[in-house]
């Protein structure tokens, strides 16, 4: 009922997204993500993961403002424990430094998620809190809710199975007098990702590749020409970034349970 509660809001929160003000839609350069994974499975124990990130955009290095020697506008860290409370529902504890050329992000993150199955179909649910502080500027700091669904379904190829999944995460953005965004440009949700995902086990590894349309939400100002004439009304911005990747998960099991 909790999670059915979840969806209820987010359906709502993303028809008040299309509603009221004029609506501008814009495509970011292509970006490039690279990932690595590493997970215990374990029945009754705590899990612990680690995973490792890479971005990569086709910008121009000024845009970006990255270093030419160093073409990864960010790198990622993430570190964390996942409980088992029974069969369906865990809870958890992260931390994720995040670097780029100019600034360094401390992500601390708690989640509950719950974890159901339809015959051979998994479905997973997520709903986590995390506090964002910047490193540089101790000042700025910030807080936000994010809410993930995912729906994965083995396929087999030559009795090879093939894992698919496609993946939904918004994330609410909670005002603090940091907030480095301005007020006036906010919207009730910050940031969407649209993912979809196939994958192949091989061992303990499975190897994916991904497509993902990253948005990010926005108020735009009024834009005038030269004569004073308004060119743009206020309206709702929505920045799109089309991105490919490819994923590395190891796990490591347990034989002794």
């Amino acid at each position: 009922m909790y999670f059915k509660q979840i969806v209820f809001f987010l359906l709502l929160a993303c028809a008040q997204q299309v509603l009221a003000q004029p609506l501008e839609k814009s495509k970011r350069s292509v970006a490039f993500w690279a990932e690595q994974q590493f997970y215990t499975d374990t029945i009754t124990k705590p899990h612990w993961f680690v995973e490792t990130q890479f971005r990569y955009s086709t910008l121009q290095n000024n845009e970006r403002n990255i270093s030419s020697s160093f073409p990864f506008y960010r790198f990622q860290l993430m570190v964390g424990k996942l409980w088992i409370f029974n069969q369906n529902w865990g809870g958890g504890l992260s931390a994720r430094p995040v670097f780029e050329k100019n600034r360094t992000y401390l992500f601390s993150r708690g989640f509950l998620q719950h974890t159901g199955r339809i015959n051979n179909t998994r479905l997973l649910k997520r709903l986590s809190f995390e506090y964002i502080s910047d490193s540089n500027t101790p000042a700025f700091y910030w807080a936000r809710t994010a809410g993930f669904i995912e729906i994965e379904k083995p396929f087999y190829w030559k009795n090879q199975p093939l894992f698919t999944s496609v993946s939904y995460e918004f994330f609410l953005n909670h005002r603090t007098e940091s907030n480095p965004i301005p007020e006036e440009n906010e919207r009730l949700i910050d940031r969407s990702r649209l993912r979809l995902n196939m994958g192949i086990a091989i061992k303990n590894w499975l190897i994916s590749l991904f497509v993902l349309r990253e948005t990010d939400y926005f108020f735009a100002q009024e834009v005038f020409d030269e004569n004073g004439e308004l060119k743009k009304p206020f309206r709702k911005l929505n920045l799109l970034t089309p991105t490919y990747g490819v994923s590395l998960r190891y796990i490591w099991q347990n034989k002794s349970e």
